[in-house]
Order: C-alpha cells, then sequence, then structure tokens
C-alpha cells in the first residue's frame, strides 16, 4: 500500500505538486518518474493483476470446487464460505483496497473519508 502514495499529490504552501506523505518529492519531477515508473506496474499487479487471476482461477474451477484438484490449489481461497458464495473472498479483497485506496488519498477530507470507512464497515 505505501506505493500508492505517489499518487497522492498535494498541492504545497508554495503552489506546488509534492506528494502528500513525502513533501520533499515533487510531483512530476525526475525523482517522482522514477518512483511512478516502479509504483504503476505494482498497481497493475497487485490491485488488478491478481484479483483477476483469482477470479479467473475460481470462475474456471467454479464447477469442480470440491475436486483434489480445486482444493489443493484454490481452497485458502474459499474454504471458509459456503460454496455458493465461493468468490467472497475478492469481496473482502475489493474491501481492503476501498480502505487502503481511502486512507490514502482521502485523508486530506476526513468526513469524507470517515462516510467512505463507515459505508465499507457497515456502520
Amino acid at each position: 500500500a505505501e506505493y500508492m502514495g505517489v499518487f497522492d499529490c498535494v498541492r504545497g504552501e508554495d503552489g506546488r505538486l509534492r506528494i502528500g506523505v513525502e513533501p520533499g518529492f515533487l510531483c512530476f519531477g525526475p525523482r517522482w518518474l522514477r518512483l511512478l515508473g516502479l509504483a504503476a506496474p505494482l498497481f497493475v499487479v497487485y490491485v488488478i493483476g491478481i484479483p483477476l487471476l483469482i477470479a479467473f482461477a475460481l470462475a474456471r474451477s467454479r464447477g469442480a470446487l470440491r475436486s483434489p484438484y480445486a482444493l489443493t490449489r484454490f481452497s485458502s481461497l474459499y474454504h471458509v464460505y459456503r460454496s455458493r458464495v465461493f468468490y467472497f473472498e475478492l469481496v473482502l479483497l475489493l474491501k481492503r483496497f476501498v480502505i487502503v485506496f481511502s486512507v490514502v488519498f482521502l485523508a486530506r477530507y476526513q468526513v469524507f473519508l470517515a462516510l467512505v470507512l463507515e459505508c465499507v464497515f457497515g456502520g
């Protein structure tokens, strides 16, 4: 989740955009672009790639979730859920993403952050 802070640019007192968690870094500067080169692939892999891979694997094995192959390969993703909601680990992964995204990007907007977190936690 640390890599997501690279995307959170905040206008500083001098009017220049800086990384919110590290005001010494100017956004769109050479150091920021190097960080972006590392952070963007991580974002794609962890936020998009892994959930898609899990969804694809579970959808492909949906009819045979109790087979030895599926139990060996994927049971850690669904064994605690009833078979009709085998995909719920993906729902929890999305929930975790919303929490991290909100804390990183909405930290300055405390009322909105509280509203989003209230919705996520279902209070």
